[in-house]
């Protein structure tokens, strides 16, 4: 994976961003196989970009699915390799050396899977600019990298080959969005809150009538002081809190467990195990490599951290599928549930807040 710094800089002690090589996913194709073949454009007009452009097309659903996490590049190897007109061929984003992509409103709408944006940095993207859809920008947070609007002077000087300063790249995230950034990303910003080194953001919230949804919240608040649960909360506030239960599954647990080793190697911290589930139900009858190896992934790290995983029956298939597993079985009213499935709203039904999270190390935010 290509690091962050290719894009940061240091003077006078402050830390300064730049844009290095710049790719514009233009509506013209050729304009984009220039790039990819070395040319440097500039002064490319927002009109002139393509808009709407999904997460699948960042990387497609067949790239995704075939990721068992082992595969070092795998998702660098097929970033873009979806964008409509498949211009795009497989490895040139990394071998291009491109450290910024620059494209249309409305960017990585669709899924909000995890594996696009990693794909992304994988491959040497470090900073966007474009109008992203929120859950991207959220995972990009997540994830360590930068988002910057277009219509903003911080964009132009970029774009006009200026640094700027990392504060001003900042300036526009909530404190906790700042100070994950500034960590790296969620996991090490986790890791800095265990160490001590950054403070969880207090408010000083009045009680007031809440709806369901921030009763539960309130409840679930990590403090400052390790203690959980506050008075109040109000809406556009950000928390760190603690669920009841997590729970997974094979075909999004490999981007996690990649993510996880990677920040902590083999002493993944592990604290209630018994908060949480894996399922191998989503591939439960599919006999490729590929899915075995998701599979027999997942089964090994649940049991190095004492952790539950449902197995298939290679006949029979998956007990259940997981988020109807965790409604049947384990959810249970006014419990804050945490599933990397899109179906995990469903869970609500039993009057808990279920919440779907698609980046890796995001259970408590």
């Amino acid at each position: 994976m290509h690091e962050r710094q290719a894009i940061e800089q240091r003077e006078n002690g402050e830390k300064q961003i730049s844009a290095g090589r710049i790719l514009y996913l233009t509506k013209d194709p050729e304009l984009i196989r220039a790039q990819l073949s070395g040319e440097n454009l500039t002064g490319v007009a927002q009109e002139d970009l393509i808009d709407k452009i999904s997460t699948d097309e960042i990387l497609s659903n067949k790239a995704a699915l075939s990721y068992s996490g082992r595969e070092e590049g795998h998702l660098g190897k097929y970033a873009l390799t979806g964008l409509r007109g498949t211009v795009v061929g497989e490895g040139e984003i990394a071998a291009g050396n491109f450290q910024t992509l620059v494209a249309g409103p409305s960017f990585a709408r669709g899924s909000s899977r995890i594996h696009a944006p990693l794909a992304l940095q994988e491959a040497g993207i470090n900073l966007v600019i474009a109008d992203a859809e929120r859950i991207f920008r959220e995972n990009c947070v997540n994830t360590g990298i930068y988002v910057v609007d277009p219509n903003s002077l911080q964009a132009e000087k970029l774009l006009n080959g200026q640094s700027v300063q990392l504060e001003e790249i900042l300036s526009d995230l909530s404190p906790q969005s700042a100070d994950i950034m500034q960590s790296g990303g969620l996991l090490p910003y986790f890791r800095a809150l265990e160490e001590g080194r950054v403070q969880i953001p207090e408010h000083q919230t009045p009680q007031h009538p809440m709806t369901i949804v921030e009763k539960i919240i309130a409840r679930k608040v990590l403090r400052s002081d390790k203690s959980i649960g506050v008075s109040a909360v109000f809406p556009g506030q950000e928390y760190i809190a603690v669920p009841d239960r997590y729970y997974g599954y094979e075909l999004q647990s490999s981007a996690v467990i990649k993510s996880l080793t990677r920040e902590f190697g083999d002493n993944i911290p592990a604290k209630h195990p018994e908060k949480v589930s894996l399922d191998n139900d989503h591939t439960a009858l599919l006999a490729s490599e590929t899915t075995r190896v998701l599979r027999d992934g997942q089964a090994e790290f649940a049991r190095k951290l004492n952790i539950t995983v449902y197995e298939a029956d290679p006949v029979l298939g998956a007990p259940a599928i997981c988020h109807t597993r965790m409604v049947e079985g384990h959810a249970l009213p006014g419990e804050l549930i945490l599933g990397n499935d899109s179906h995990t709203c469903t869970v609500g039904s039993l009057n808990t807040l279920a919440v779907k999270s698609s980046a890796p190390g995001s259970c408590h935010r």
